[in-house]
């Protein structure tokens, strides 16, 4: 079973996309907030991550930049969300990551994840 993390501030969002994610396969963690993510990553050993652009008080392109950099870390596939209207592509700079613009089915994100993902052995 894949692990993904999940860490955006909307609690309500949270709480489905684990509920959906997890009828179809995937084992999923969820955080409401950026505090100790690392420690999270370490020691849950996501297979992927799907990471809230914008978090309270910090950036999540800051985060993602941050996992990218630490070679233990930097070959975890980073799917970057965000609700805001962006005029750029959000994650140019950051190797690797995708971008889903809010509101998305969840199949369209177990879709990218399966595109990320390597096959389950």
């Amino acid at each position: 079973m894949q692990k993904v993390l999940i860490v955006d501030d909307d609690e309500d969002f949270l709480r489905i996309i684990k509920k959906s994610l997890t009828s179809i396969g995937f084992s999923i963690s969820v955080k409401a907030d950026a505090n100790n993510i690392m420690s999270e990553i370490r020691d849950g050993k996501p297979d992927a991550i799907v990471l809230d652009i914008n978090l309270p008080f910090t950036d999540g392109r800051y985060l993602a930049k941050c996992i990218r950099a630490l070679k233990t870390y930097n070959h975890i596939p980073v799917i970057m969300i965000s609700g805001m209207e962006m005029k750029d592509n959000p994650v140019k700079d950051i190797p690797r990551a995708v971008f889903l613009k809010k509101p998305f089915s969840t199949v369209k994100l177990a879709t990218i994840l399966g595109q990320v993902l390597p096959a389950a052995s």
